[in-house]
Order: C-alpha cells, then structure tokens, then sequence
C-alpha cells in the first residue's frame, strides 16, 4: 500500500515538474525528470503547481460567467507571470554584473557606487587629456600678449617656459634652417679675407648683461640687437 501511494506521489510531482518544464500533465518522462538536480526538480514543480492552479482559476472565473472575475483573474495571472519575469530578468542581470566585476575587478569600485546612486558622470573617473606642444606654446604666447618684454633678456621665460621653448626650437623645422644660416653667415669668410664677427648666442640674464649696447646677439634661434 505505500509503495502505491509512494509511486502515485512521484507521478504526481513528475506531471507537475513536466507541466513547470513546458510540458503537459500526461506526458511526463520519468528518466528525463531523475537528470535534474533537486533544486531544479523543485522549482519546476512549483512552477507546474501554479500553472495548474492557474488555469483551475481561470477555468472557474469562465463557469462564473461574472465578467467582473474573469478580468481580474485574468490580470491576477498576467501580474503574475510578469513579476516572475521581472525577477528572472534582475536575477540573470545581477548574476552578468558579479560576471563582470570579477572580470574587471579594476572596475568593480565604480559598478557598485552607480548601482548604490552615484551618477555615472562622477563615478567614472575622467582621464586627463593630453597637452599637446601647441598648447604649451599658446600658453606662453597669452604671457608675452599680457607682457611683451616676457621672454626677452630683460624678461627672460621662466625655467619650465624656457625649457618648452628649447624644445620648441630644436624640433621647429624653420627655427633650425635660420640657425643654420645664422651659424653659416657668422663663419663665412669675406672677400678681403677676414673672418665676420661671430654673433654670440646668449642663455639667460648674465650673458644679456655681458653685452654692451649695439651689440647683436642671438636668443632662442632669433637674432637681436641690444638697446632696441
């Protein structure tokens, strides 16, 4: 007698595990059904068990003949399905997040503080965009616009203005051709013989200093007089 009652309840679960599946009441394949894990197995069958119940309302709701009932059944069981379906949807997006995260733990930080509110243009940090030469170069030229002596021996550039200025200067393709000139005009013999005097290039303060005035000099690959 249990062993009766035993198998008619493993019928029953399995028709309902079948019915959870997609399947029928009738159709249940025992072999098929014993693969599943028990955790799998038990959520089909409840969902089977409300599928069944379901359509026992929605049958009742119909012999009623009250219109009243039918659409609230029918609402009930739609409101139903959709709240499943909003927690699957949220289950499977938070299992793909976890994914993510542990994917790109450097990234992980910045996932939880947008999901805890922080909006997304203060969470993501900005990357700092790069300075290009030109930039640098505007920079100083807004500094001489304010002050026109800034850079001359008088003014002479800062020391991080001035390095820019260097490099500026070694790698400007016409600022090396002059002081190729300039260096060929201040070594070039004249016809009488003589040597022309050699321009001095000056670095900074001191060496402006040395100068007397009417003297040329050369400064950044330009070429001066100074006095005037």
């Amino acid at each position: 007698m249990a062993s009766i009652f035993s198998n008619f309840g493993n019928k029953v679960g399995n028709a309902f595990t079948n019915l959870g599946q997609g399947g029928t009441v009738f159709n249940a394949d025992p072999t098929q059904i014993a693969s599943l894990s028990d955790e799998d197995k038990k959520r089909f069958r409840n969902q089977g068990m409300q599928r069944f119940l379901d359509s026992l309302m929605m049958a009742s709701a119909i012999e009623s003949e009250n219109p009243q009932r039918l659409v609230a059944t029918s609402n009930l069981i739609r409101q139903r399905k959709a709240d499943k379906e909003d927690a699957k949807r949220e289950a499977d997006q938070k299992i793909a997040i976890e994914k993510y995260k542990k994917d790109n733990p450097e990234k992980a930080d910045i996932i939880d503080a947008i999901l805890g509110g922080v909006p997304a243009s203060v969470a993501i940090p900005k990357t700092p965009s790069k300075i290009s030469k030109n930039d640098y170069i505007v920079g100083i030229l807004e500094k001489i616009k304010i002050d026109p002596t800034y850079g001359t021996p008088a003014n002479p550039f800062t020391q991080g203005d001035q390095t820019i200025m260097d490099v500026v200067a070694n790698t400007d393709e016409f600022t090396k051709l002059k002081r190729q000139v300039l260096g060929n005009m201040n070594t070039q013999t004249n016809e009488s013989g003589s040597t022309n005097t050699i321009i001095p290039t000056i670095a900074d303060e001191e060496d402006y200093k040395k100068l007397s005035n009417g003297d040329k000099f050369i400064f950044n690959g330009v070429e001066y007089t100074k006095g005037e």
